[in-house]
């Protein structure tokens, strides 16, 4: 509920179908406007983006100079720039969220989590 409503935690709408990113949102999408699926189907609704991306080298140039789009300028979230001009971006689900570090407290956790194993591996 916490990261759903956290605008540093950025989520993930694609297609079911052929697993293609939708749309990326700093707010929790999809909206359940009659509240008849979140409570019940929360992991199959609400996903997390980790943001791994892997470009073809002949594609990477023409992102590039991609000028920012309207919903990136909205957002500030530079694959919607991508989407808004036509490219695909492929979607994998994964189990495990990892550890996204896009804040200076997320810095300091990944800190701590370094230092616990540091002592653990000693």
């Amino acid at each position: 509920e916490e990261e759903l409503r956290d605008p540093n935690v950025v989520k993930a709408v694609f297609s079911v179908l052929t697993g293609q990113a939708l749309y990326f949102s700093r707010a929790a999408v999809p909206f359940d406007r009659d509240e008849r699926f979140a409570a019940v189907f929360p992991s199959e609704i609400y996903f997390r983006h980790l943001g791994m991306y892997a470009y073809r080298s002949t594609v990477l140039p023409g992102l590039a100079r991609l000028p920012v789009g309207r919903y990136e300028s909205i957002e500030r979230l530079e694959q919607l720039r991508w989407l808004e001009a036509g490219y695909r971006i492929e979607v994998a689900r994964t189990e495990r969220a990892g550890l996204g570090v896009d804040t200076e407290a997320d810095l300091e956790r990944a800190r701590q989590i370094a230092r616990e194993l540091e002592r653990n591996n000693s």
